[in-house]
Order: structure tokens, then sequence, then C-alpha cells
């Protein structure tokens, strides 16, 4: 499909930080106009954001409704083979000092882009915001267990990726500030450099965002106040909800190990920032594991089992003691092995999903 988009429109105006919202809708289309209608609800001053709507379909019915919402929000329709290949693409487009995520299926609520731009100003060393989310379902009802299995830190928290202190890491991994695209906030500045590697991501995408934020010179806060709302269901990224044979589940996850090791490429062009190194090792140790318990083909050496061991340690998550003797269980009957780790996986998320069984 050749690319499309409005003609753009003047330069922001001189107030600053002005802010671009970047939407991407991949694969995927019934949620849009739900997912921008909740930007511009937003009590914010149009003149002071944009709105990037990139996706890869066309339909004129959609296309009008949202060209509709005003002047600020610009389309562009563009077949793209990646995830990473539409993020980017809106970057490009962005004229944003600042830069807001919201994926088609997600929320905005009205005081998130006038949170994000308060943050920012009143911290120019801020390189990277994340917000607490509400998660909810298909049809928009709010999930209240989601949040057993996905806690929200009672407080928040700066992280200084140049002076990492001794409890970064576990309560990185506890709170999982780098998961969720639309709950985060980052720098122009701070991404763009890694567009070419972001272009190559085809799952994890938050997870790499987290990343070019953890390899800068800026710090990164986690807000417990929830800005916008997560929809869970079973879609690309929770398609385990309804796909109890794993197959899906595996397919998912083997998409995550080419985006760990772009992750850890970064850090290596990036020295002396030592929270991103051990982030994105332990990042790459459990998507390989979790691998291992999915795919009766795949292989785990000795030494990557020990060092998941050393970082789940290091992380202070118990619950990763599972998989590290459900491997020991592969070991030994791989078919029984793998059967039952992926029933435990789909009734983990099945429950935090409030879905009914299979």
């Amino acid at each position: 499909m050749p690319a499309t988009r409005q003609d753009a429109p003047a330069e922001p105006p001189a107030a600053s930080p002005f802010l671009s919202v970047v939407v991407t809708a991949y694969r995927r289309r019934q949620y849009l106009l739900e997912a921008v209608r909740s930007v511009v609800a937003s009590p914010l001053d149009p003149a002071t954001y944009e709105v990037i709507v990139v996706k890869d379909f066309s339909d004129p019915s959609t296309d009008s409704e949202l060209v509709r919402l005003g002047p600020h929000v610009r389309l562009v329709t563009v077949d793209l083979p990646r995830m990473g290949d539409s993020l980017a693409r809106g970057i490009e487009e962005s004229r944003g000092e600042l830069l807001a995520f919201l994926e088609d299926d997600d929320r905005f609520l009205p005081d998130k882009l006038g949170s994000v731009v308060a943050r920012f100003r009143a911290d120019p060393t801020l390189g990277f915001l994340r917000n607490a989310y509400r998660a909810i379902d298909a049809e928009g009802r709010p999930v209240e267990t989601w949040e057993r299995f996905r806690p929200v830190p009672s407080t928040g928290r700066t992280l200084d990726p140049r002076k990492m202190a001794g409890g970064d890491l576990p309560w990185v991994f506890r709170f999982s500030p780098n998961v969720n695209v639309s709950s985060m906030a980052i720098r122009a500045d701070v991404v763009r450099p890694w567009l070419d590697a972001l272009r190559t991501v085809t799952a994890a995408l938050d997870s790499f965002l987290f990343t070019t934020a953890l390899v800068s010179d800026r710090t990164l806060r986690v807000e417990p106040e929830r800005w916008n709302e997560y929809r869970v269901h079973a879609s690309l990224s929770h398609s385990a909800i309804e796909d109890t044979s794993g197959r899906l589940d595996l397919r998912d996850t083997a998409r995550s190990l080419p985006t760990a090791r772009v992750m850890a490429d970064l850090v290596r062009q990036r020295p002396g920032h030592p929270l991103a190194e051990r982030f994105c090792r332990a990042f790459e140790l459990e998507v390989a594991v979790t691998i291992f318990l999915l795919d009766p083909t795949a292989s785990l050496g000795p030494d990557e089992w020990l060092a998941f061991l050393r970082s789940a340690l290091a992380r202070r998550q118990r619950y990763l003691l599972v998989p590290w003797l459900y491997c020991l269980y592969r070991w030994v009957s791989p078919r029984r092995a793998i059967e039952a780790y992926r029933r435990r996986r789909s009734r983990t998320l099945r429950l935090a999903a409030a879905a009914p069984p299979p």
C-alpha cells in the first residue's frame, strides 16, 4: 500500500514543550477512532500538541471521522512490515520536543497530556516518563483482577541510568515500567538516534523504548497515577487468552528475542549505563528460557540456565524459580514439561484478564 498523508500543518507555536502523540494501528482497526478521540478529549490547548495516526489500512469512513477531529490530527496510511517501522514512521513525521504514544486499542484519560507536559516542563533533565494505567476488557469494562498480577507502585520513583541504586533493578522488574507503549512519553532527542534500530523491531517495542532511555544521560520517572487505559483482550499482544495450544504464545515470545538482541546492541554502543546492561541481559535471559519451555526444538545451555538463576536472585522475584525448575523438567521429559508450562502460562494470563476457562 503506498503511503498517503495529509499535508503537514504550519510549524508548531513557540510555546515549549510542544507534544506529538503518535498513534499506531498495526494489523487492527476496530478501536482506532475511539483511541484518537480519547486524545483530543484532553483539555490541553490543541495548538500545543499534534496527533499523528500511522495506520496500515485505508477506510474512507474512518478517515473522514479522524480528519473531522481537528487540524492537529494528521493521518499517515502506509503498509509496513513491522510494528517498529510504523512507530518509527510516526516519530519521523512528528515535530514535537516530546513524544507520547498510544496503541490503537488503548485510551488516554483526559488528564494524560497535561500531566505529561507538566512533568517534562518541571524537570529539564527528564528523558522518559511512564505512568500507571487502568486495565479494561474488549468492551471497555474495568478488569479488576489485572493489578493482582501487574502491581502499581504506591509512590513514584526517579531512575538515573548512570548511577544505578541497589534496589533499582528489582523495582523495575516488579513494577514493569518497560511495559505498555501507551503509558510512555519520551523526549524526541532520546529516541531519534535509534530509529534505524527501531525499524527492525517486531515485538516488545515498549522494552525497546525503555532501553533507549536507559542508555541516555537523562533521568527516567515512573508515576503511580493512572493516565490511560490498557485494553486486555485476544489481540496481537494477548493472543494466548483464547489459544491454549501455546502456538501463538511461542510465536509472540520468539519475536521478542531479536528485540532483546537489538537492545543489547544499544547497550554496547552506549557503555557506562549499568542499569541498562543488567536490565537487557535479564530481559534476554527470560525470553530465551520462555522459548525453551514453549518450543520443543529450542535449546538452552547450562551456562544460560545458571545465568538465569543469578538474574532471578538479583531481581528478587521468586516466581522466576518456577520456570528455572521447569527447565530441569524439560531436560528430563520435554513433551510433558512443555505441555505443563503452556497450561500454566495460559491459566495465569486468563486469571489476570478475568477470562472464563477455555
